[in-house]
């Protein structure tokens, strides 16, 4: 079954027309982060987002900035390789990632993507938080 399904496989596309560039979408009805340059999806990275109580918020945003480890005040821990994209919300390595929304309201990664996903995105880049794909 699963060989049937690679054969017939298709890669990933945007969701959102954005440019030339680095950028991210969040998928949040399939738990994703699409990785984009250049209007490319680049790579898909499996991530988990804000619970029913504290969802990550669904809009257009902007890096604003980027810590290799950022000190979370409200939950007294750190947070490696975060990047900030809405007010207190980012991207970061956080163990577990669930299949499910889990967070938050931040896009936790795993530690094998978290890094990259850091060095990937750029301040300025656009992150684009989408509900239903």
């Amino acid at each position: 079954m699963t060989s049937k399904r690679l054969a017939t496989a298709k890669r990933a596309t945007p969701r959102t027309a954005g440019g030339a560039g680095r950028r991210a979408e969040v998928l949040l009805d399939r738990q994703v982060t699409l990785a984009i340059e250049n209007g490319k999806v680049v790579r898909v990275l499996h991530v988990s987002t804000g619970a029913a109580g504290t969802p990550t918020r669904v809009g257009s945003f902007r890096v604003v900035q980027k810590y290799q480890k950022w000190w979370s005040v409200p939950f007294r821990t750190w947070l490696p390789w975060a990047v900030q994209f809405d007010g207190g919300i980012a991207f970061h390595e956080y163990a577990p990632v669930p299949n499910a929304p889990a967070s938050h309201g931040c896009v936790r990664n795993t530690n094998t993507t978290a890094r990259w996903l850091y060095d990937f995105l750029r301040v300025g880049s656009s992150v684009k938080v989408i509900a239903k794909s």
